[in-house]
């Protein structure tokens, strides 16, 4: 565990005793009076953390509304307003089999949408292990993708082979892993795929060059991790998430998402925005 989060993860118990993350979210609500979209990506989601991602889920859903992609795209469009409380979109990245054993199936239990992010060549692989949290999974399969698409949730696409953007990408590289990733999924989900999905999130991992092929493709949004709420005049191709995990503690989750990460990421948002935009 890096000094930094340990450093947060203490902040976060710190403002929840002394009421400040409700405080902060409070504010937060106010400014946007409700009407905004709160966007959480998560990677995966082991068996070991069922019990603690539901509670995760139920808060948010107490605290947010739901927000499908059909919600999403009104909003965006200026045609849906978030009134009484602010929408929220239960975001995964990398596809993993976890993901539909764990994740999947809280959701629906809470009619709540997911936004399945799979990397296409990585579909059906075998075992990855995270090195950060020493947690293996397998991948999605074909079968389970379809599945979700037909419960209503959401796949986009997270690049070909989970490739890091950066500025030594050649034409090629950014052909296959923007455009051939999409067309390729597209005939597996017999769909249109809108979302495209960064990978990585450092920096460099953001390039003009790949936003263009991204626009080229085809893809109606697409999304970061650099932290904002989503307002109806946002950039559809700027789409800011904020990552949470889902054996991370409550407090954690209200710290992140109550507008402390936004502040610490404004910097690099704006620079990347201006990059990218």
């Amino acid at each position: 565990m890096s000094l930094s989060f340990t450093i947060k993860k203490t902040l976060a118990k710190v403002y929840d005793l002394f009421g400040i993350n409700s405080y902060k979210q409070k504010k937060l609500n106010k400014q946007y009076n409700n009407n905004y979209i709160r966007i959480i990506n998560y990677h995966m989601t082991p068996i070991s953390s069922k019990e603690n991602f539901e509670k995760q889920v139920q808060w948010l859903l107490k605290n947010f509304e739901n927000c499908d992609m059909n919600k999403l795209e009104l909003f965006l469009d200026g045609k849906y307003q978030f009134k009484d409380k602010p929408g929220i979109m239960f975001t995964f990245d990398d596809g993993f089999l976890d993901n539909y054993q764990v994740a999947y199936p809280i959701l629906k239990k809470y009619n709540a949408t997911g936004y399945y992010f799979v990397s296409t060549g990585l579909i059906g692989k075998k075992r990855y292990k995270n090195k950060d949290y020493n947690i293996i999974s397998n991948y999605m399969t074909q079968d389970q993708i379809l599945e979700l698409i037909n419960k209503k949730h959401v796949i986009g696409c997270h690049t070909y082979t989970h490739h890091r953007m950066n500025i030594n990408d050649t034409n090629e590289i950014l052909h296959h892993e923007i455009i051939e990733a999409k067309q390729e999924l597209e005939k597996i989900v017999k769909q249109e795929i809108k979302i495209f999905c960064w990978c990585g999130g450092e920096e460099n991992t953001y390039t003009q060059e790949a936003s263009d092929v991204i626009k080229q493709a085809g893809y109606k949004y697409s999304m970061t991790t650099l932290s904002s709420p989503i307002i109806s005049t946002t950039n559809h191709l700027l789409l800011d998430r904020i990552n949470i995990e889902s054996w991370w503690s409550m407090s954690m989750v209200r710290f992140c998402i109550s507008g402390y990460m936004d502040h610490r990421f404004k910097d690099k948002r704006n620079r990347v925005h201006n990059l990218i935009k």
